[in-house]
């Protein structure tokens, strides 16, 4: 299998497929929808895994510059100019809507000549100014895919970081607050015992070996029986898979952290449907 980049030099032997390293390479790369702009050009792209596509090349007619016989001549034909540009500009944005109602395009991106794109960027209704994460600066004549690619990627991986930040941000302040939330890896494995797990953030590079409980989905570090149930513990080589893992059958939402933030030494946290119980003391 082709991935983008590389994961963990590593194996690990278990019961079950090891997702965490495929959920932590997927976590980076958003299906974003890349447009480039002109006042009569509008290009469309997809990016993901890193890869650029063109989807289509949307075109209008504009007035040819020529010398005018009188100002009033050049006023009449810029200020047709600027009504095609705008009636541009609004089938644009018209694609782009049907775009991201049916091809499932989470993150948009606009470029092009700086002040075509300022231009451009104030035709965006609210659904698409939310998922707009940024826009850059190319000539739409004379740029190639690997141009596109690049500056797509730099705001794409910005994009992700803060996303990552403003996660790690919410479930301690949450904590702080004393809202529901986990913090410490402790913690959230038996906030996952519970199916209480809405959102889930994860240090990248922890590995953490634990153990499980068949029966009831118990996710402990320690211990060689349930406390719930008695039942023997299977042991795991990462329990921080098996968290994710759990998260998600739950309905949850999982997310790898790769920046630098408070998580780091904690190894994991997350936002929390309800508070929890005390834990079982064997479990802690």
């Amino acid at each position: 299998m082709w991935l983008p980049r590389g994961t963990r030099e590593s194996i690990v032997v278990d019961a079950d497929p090891y997702v965490r390293p495929l959920l932590g390479v997927l976590d980076e790369y958003y299906r974003t929808c890349a447009v480039l702009v002109d006042k009569s050009v509008g290009q469309v792209w997809e990016y993901l895994l890193d890869e650029v596509r063109e989807l289509e090349v949307i075109r209008d007619r504009v007035p040819r510059k020529h010398a005018y016989s009188d100002e009033y001549a050049e006023y009449r034909v810029r200020n047709k100019a600027d009504e095609l540009s705008k009636k541009h500009y609004r089938r644009l944005v018209g694609e782009l809507k049907q775009l991201f109602a049916s091809g499932g395009y989470d993150l948009l991106a606009v470029g092009g000549q700086e002040h075509e794109v300022s231009v451009f960027v104030d035709f965006l209704p609210a659904e698409l100014t939310d998922r707009l994460i940024g826009t850059f600066t190319l000539d739409r004549e004379t740029a190639t895919p690997e141009d596109i690619r690049q500056k797509v990627r730099e705001l794409v991986t910005d994009h992700a970081e803060q996303e990552q930040r403003r996660l790690v941000g919410e479930i301690l302040e949450a904590k702080t607050a004393g809202r529901p939330a986990a913090v410490g890896l402790d913690e959230t494995l038996w906030a996952a015992s519970l199916a209480a797990i809405r959102r889930l953030a994860v240090e990248e590079q922890a590995v953490v070996p634990g153990f499980v409980c068949d029966r009831d989905g118990l996710l402990t570090r320690s211990g060689k029986t349930c406390p719930l149930c008695g039942e023997p513990l299977r042991e795991v080589p990462d329990v921080i898979d098996e968290l994710a893992g759990a998260v998600i059958d739950d309905g949850g939402d999982v997310r790898h952290v790769d920046t630098e933030t408070e998580l780091r030494t904690q190894q994991a946290g997350a936002l929390l449907r309800f508070e929890l119980p005390p834990q079982p003391t064997s479990a802690q």
